[in-house]
């Protein structure tokens, strides 16, 4: 009886954990503009410039007790690749689904100073943040495939890279930043050089509910 009654307790506590954890995660949506390449491989080597990624994102606290460090784990659809920019001028371009797993933090009254310090309008609505993380990315489609097996030995169906960012963040809900990705294994993995894909991307983010950090 008394077993029963602690794995009921246990199941409560548990319960109640899992609900108050579950309502302070966040959803979001985002968008990039972003340039990205593969570095030599294609002997033009041409950056793709301002091609999309679109996805979601979830914001989840570490703890109540600190409401600026987070983990946000995103889901994006990602366009990529480059131009084999000689006569011809061949597009390698790829589809990526990216998984990052971002640390992120936010710096409070770190470039602007407390409203009830400074007395200017709106300016503790503003937080700096940093972030950075390990991003799995899964092909899922190329243009000029037949080319790209031929002559460089295809495409890798697995990307692995690190991503360093940096933005603002009004009142928790928009964010604009900046990230930066360097892949960590070949693009190419039959190709004879070290070779990886880079992505420098400029974001615009949505948050939807509310973090008890931000300014109301």
């Amino acid at each position: 009886m008394q077993i029963s009654k602690r794995l009921l307790i246990a199941m409560i506590c548990l319960t109640s954990l899992s609900s108050h954890i579950y309502s302070q995660i966040r959803i979001g949506v985002k968008g990039n503009l972003q340039f990205t390449n593969v570095t030599d491989v294609h002997e033009f080597s041409e950056t793709r410039n301002f091609a999309p990624a679109l996805g979601i994102i979830a914001q989840i606290p570490f703890n109540d007790a600190n409401n600026n460090f987070f983990f946000q784990p995103e889901i994006l659809y990602s366009w990529q690749g480059e131009k084999n920019g000689d006569v011809i001028n061949i597009e390698y371009f790829q589809d990526y689904v990216n998984l990052p797993l971002m640390l992120k933090y936010y710096f409070a009254d770190f470039l602007f100073s407390s409203k009830k310090v400074c007395n200017c309008k709106g300016a503790a609505n503003h937080e700096f943040f940093l972030e950075a993380g390990p991003q799995l990315g899964f092909l899922v489609k190329q243009k000029n495939k037949d080319s790209d097996d031929l002559y460089y030995g295809g495409v890798s169906k697995f990307d692995f890279s690190f991503g360093l960012g940096a933005g603002i963040i009004f009142r928790r809900k928009l964010e604009l930043s900046a990230r930066y990705n360097y892949g960590l294994t070949d693009a190419y993995k039959n190709y004879p050089r070290q070779n990886s894909v880079s992505n420098l991307a400029f974001s615009v983010s949505y948050l939807f509910g509310t973090s008890s950090g931000a300014i109301k």
